[in-house]
């Protein structure tokens, strides 16, 4: 009995990967939703966290009617995290050029999950539009690299964004 015990334990201890990691859990909440064009047109939408990054990227513009709205992700809808061996900053994304440094070391990309955009729009008593106002949730996240590390998320508010407009 104790060599099967043995045997089943070696089994099961040399049968998980390094590169098997599951993060169940990331917190972005101390982070600002950043575009790098302040228009409603923008389809790129970053998170930056010291050396980790998420981006969201939407093939279509922003909606423009007063709503909640969800777009599965697929090759032209997506959510990548990203991991630096350095700080970054927004200048990093809305650079012509993306600097040299820092380093990514890590990309992970969706396998499931969905984006959630509300929408909110704001008129003054003649009926012009004043503002309006997007929050973006991503529900039931599961990202993956080739390495098979996976990041698992219920929901992960990524923040608002108001458009005033003049």
């Amino acid at each position: 009995m104790k060599i099967k015990l043995i045997v089943i334990s070696f089994l099961l201890f040399f049968s998980c990967k390094d590169s098997d990691l599951i993060i169940e859990n990331i917190d972005f909440s101390d982070s600002a939703l950043e575009i790098c064009s302040p228009n409603i047109s923008n389809k790129l939408f970053i998170k930056i966290k010291e050396s980790e990054s998420l981006i969201l990227v939407l093939s279509e513009n922003l909606p423009t009617e007063e709503g909640t709205s969800k777009i599965n992700f697929d090759e032209y809808n997506y959510l990548l995290y990203r991991k630096y061996n350095d700080k970054i900053n927004i200048n990093y994304f809305c650079s012509i050029i993306t600097p040299k440094s820092p380093i990514l070391i890590s990309e992970l990309t969706p396998k499931t999950g969905e984006i959630e955009i509300s929408t909110r729009i704001s008129y003054d008593e003649n009926g012009k539009l004043l503002s309006i106002v997007y929050d973006l949730k991503i529900i039931d996240l599961l990202l993956e690299n080739a390495n098979g590390d996976k990041l698992i998320q219920d929901t992960l508010e990524l923040g608002s964004l108001t458009f005033i407009l003049i």
